[in-house]
């Protein structure tokens, strides 16, 4: 495969151009298409960057999968500024340090689950002596929110924003604890994560014919990586889930017709020894990537023995890798 130099906007906007009415995004009962995603990441971007937003500065998103989630994602790229995914279950000490390695300017957060205690959070950050001067905001909002904002006259209509970075130049900050137990930074480039999507594309075979339920957290190299550039690329539509729970992966499956599921080895586990996993229709889906963590061989033939018909690709990372290293061929399958 030949390596592109390109930004991941860059790649937004030619998804957008070449089927602007297609399906881009599914969250709960809305669904967004190409180019209203595009006409909200171009609105949220412009006001963004009327608040102070410039190319390189480390802006922090936290929270659990969401379309808003995905939209301050897109949003954070278009200006050139640098997404920092924060693990949406760190707590207050861990949050700091997040903040401190990374320079963080901004963190933009989510508040949508009952034991979600993000914006708790953001408070005790803006009376912290080493983060008062973050910026937090919540940002999470409904299909109409973000249907109304772009209709909203604002100051910033006519505002010209800035050319895309150097496709070299850091797209994301992720955080991993590798060998120890305090997270560690690790900068993924356009470069780097466009390319790595690009070879997991081609080798899975996907495209604008699938549709990708994603269940594993954005904020991980695999959620960020196969589910969103990855979609992207291939022209797939996405169905988001907020976070694992079988029984609703089986409803997004059923209902949606997704040929594509990717996980972790617990995930596909957990959903094959699911009491239930029997009284669902699953058989729209054809392929999708296991990885995150080793599985035993008998485990990996009963998952892929009970979801008939599905290509489970198993795959090795890391997130310093933007995460794929190697992938089993579709002919090993």
């Amino acid at each position: 495969m030949q390596l592109v130099k390109t930004t991941i906007y860059e790649c937004l906007a030619r998804r957008i151009a070449k089927e602007p009415d297609k399906l881009f995004l599914k969250y709960g009962d809305s669904g967004f298409t190409g180019s209203e995603i595009g006409n909200i990441v171009d609105k949220v971007a412009k006001l963004l960057y009327t608040d102070g937003v410039r190319a390189g500065d480390k802006i922090g998103i936290y929270g659990v999968n969401s379309a808003s989630w995905i939209i301050l994602f897109f949003a954070i790229q278009r200006l050139g500024a640098v997404s920092v995914l924060v693990n949406s279950y760190f707590k207050e000490g861990e949050v700091v340090d997040c903040i401190l390695m990374s320079d963080m300017k901004y963190l933009l957060y989510t508040d949508i689950q009952e034991d979600d205690d993000h914006g708790e959070v953001a408070k005790k950050l803006s009376i912290n002596e080493k983060t008062k001067d973050v910026k937090c905001f919540d940002i999470e909002g409904t299909y109409d929110y973000w249907k109304n904002l772009v209709i909203r006259k604002t100051e910033c209509e006519s505002l010209k924003l800035p050319p895309q970075p150097d496709p070299m130049d850091t797209a994301c900050i992720l955080f991993t604890s590798g060998t120890t137990n305090m997270c560690k930074g690790v900068k993924l480039s356009h470069f780097s994560l466009i390319n790595n999507a690009r070879q997991m594309v081609n080798i899975m075979g996907w495209d604008e014919s699938d549709v990708m339920c994603v269940t594993v957290p954005l904020f991980h190299c695999f959620g960020m990586t196969v589910g969103i550039i990855g979609s992207m690329i291939a022209g797939s539509s996405v169905v988001l889930l907020q976070k694992y729970h079988s029984i609703s992966v089986f409803e997004a499956i059923q209902n949606n017709k997704c040929t594509i599921l990717n996980g972790v080895p617990s995930m596909f586990l957990a959903m094959v020894r699911n009491e239930r996993f029997k009284d669902f229709d699953l058989s729209s889906l054809k392929s999708g990537i296991i990885a995150g963590s080793p599985i035993l061989k008998e485990e990996y033939l009963s998952v892929c023995e009970n979801l008939k018909g599905i290509k489970l690709q198993p795959s090795y990372g890391l997130t310093e890798t933007s995460p794929c290293v190697a992938m089993l061929s579709l002919i090993h399958i």
